[in-house]
């Protein structure tokens, strides 16, 4: 990635870009740095998981008593923010948990009573997650966007859309500015690149 923006920093220069310009193309850097450490951030630490997961409510080297403890220390507090409503869980992390403990709740019980009686409380808490998030799906397609505007408004009146008109309008500006500039930066980097431009600089720089 690195390399990848020192070649377009040298198109830039070449091309006699501006300020405004370097910073948009720091900007995109710092945002594909971003997506790449989270992305090795994730991938590293489902990795871990999945060791510490081996490590022990996996491990039969332990009794089934102990695995099942540490199961539950991990599920517990996952299954009460679920419980509570809370949006922010992390569902593969409780999906993963939930499975765990019915596994060796699974080997401590067999078919007895402990075992389906786990099964139903994680079945309710899953079937209640489930809801709730086709609930916010539902609300969230139902709420009104900026771009409901019919018409403009020449005042803040009842419906106060004059604001979003006035925002639309600068969103637009904004754009065209950036097009414009763009349009320019292509353009000088079609006359450095072209023929005569060429010939000039093999002729300065031997290359």
């Amino acid at each position: 990635m690195t390399q990848k923006f020192e070649g377009l920093k040298r198109i830039f220069a070449e091309a006699g870009a501006s300020a405004a310009d370097y910073s948009d193309l720091e900007k995109l850097y710092a945002i594909e740095r971003k997506q790449a450490v989270e992305s090795a951030a994730s991938s590293m630490t489902s990795t871990l998981k999945l060791l510490m997961q081996d490590l022990t409510t996996g491990n039969d080297a332990f009794s089934l008593k102990d695995r099942l403890a540490s199961a539950t220390s991990t599920y517990d507090p996952l299954a009460q923010r679920v419980a509570a409503g809370d949006k922010s869980v992390d569902y593969d992390d409780f999906a993963d948990a939930a499975r765990n403990v019915l596994d060796v709740q699974r080997l401590l019980s067999g078919s007895q009573d402990d075992y389906f009686q786990k099964l139903a409380e994680i079945t309710n808490l899953t079937a209640k997650a489930l809801s709730d998030q086709e609930n916010v799906v539902s609300l969230a397609n139902a709420n009104s966007t900026p771009f409901d505007v019919r018409a403009p408004v020449t005042s803040p009146g009842a419906n106060g859309n004059g604001a979003v008109v006035a925002g639309l309008d600068n969103i637009y500006g904004v754009l065209s500015g950036q097009l414009s500039n763009l349009n320019l930066t292509l353009a000088k980097v079609e006359r450095n690149t072209a023929p005569t431009a060429m010939v000039a600089r093999v002729a300065r720089y031997g290359f």
